[in-house]
């Protein structure tokens, strides 16, 4: 049986996200294959809406299910203003690496997303 843990966070702003529906797609990933694409191990969706000011956060937490030969995970977040599961202007995205549970990171990470 495969170990699950928990995984929270919180997702900043660092300048205000206008009103408007959209949906933060938080994924973690298997980042460990240099020659494939990462592969994702959990994620959940959360509605956003409503406006967010600059400096406010989203909080975040899901089960992850941590296998033996995961070597990184990493969470990746993304707002979609358009729903279409692409990175399009207007979205908001994390650009920087967030490890989670392997190679001795944590279980909590905080992400600033930018602007796309």
């Amino acid at each position: 049986m495969t170990e699950r843990r928990t995984v929270t966070g919180r997702i900043a702003f660092p300048s205000a996200i206008g009103a408007g529906a959209a949906a933060v797609h938080v994924l973690v990933e298997d980042v460990s294959r240099a020659d494939a694409a990462a592969r994702v191990v959990a994620a959940i969706d959360l509605p956003l809406g409503h406006a967010l000011g600059a400096g406010e956060t989203l909080s975040f937490s899901l089960a992850v299910p941590v296998e033996s030969d995961m070597q990184r995970l990493s969470v990746r977040v993304h707002v979609d203003r358009s729903r279409d599961g692409t990175i399009a202007e207007g979205d908001w995205i994390s650009t920087a690496a967030h490890p989670v549970l392997t190679q001795g990171a944590g279980d909590h990470v905080d992400i600033e997303v930018r602007p796309v």
